[in-house]
């Protein structure tokens, strides 16, 4: 499951990685909270990976980091994806050059 900040990030997040995206779960919680990915995961017992995909600023990066640590003492696996811009929406609009248009991951488990 792919967690965003906005709604317009996740559609700019899989309008960049179309390739298999109906395979994945995506959800917006429409700020940091956590509260719609434990909803998820309750609704949703299948789900095996969280991907954590806020904004790269300080908000969305903090947020990242207290989350990953509750999914770690649960046992879930995750990582964190952080976009090259301040978001995904602005990923897409400015593309860079091929080499840096990969989101920057970070496995924690």
């Amino acid at each position: 499951m792919f967690v965003f900040e906005a709604p317009i990030d996740m559609l700019s997040f899989i309008s960049m990685h179309k390739d298999g995206w109906k395979k994945h779960s995506y959800a917006a919680s429409c700020g940091v909270s956590d509260h719609v990915l434990w909803q998820m995961i309750r609704d949703n017992p299948n789900i095996k990976t969280v991907y954590l995909c806020r904004d790269n600023d300080e908000a969305g990066q903090l947020a990242n980091k207290r989350t990953s640590v509750a999914l770690f003492l649960k046992g879930i696996q995750h990582e964190i994806l952080v976009p090259i811009h301040k978001d995904w929406n602005e990923d897409l609009l400015y593309p860079t050059k091929p080499e840096e248009s990969e989101c920057f991951s970070q496995q924690l488990m």
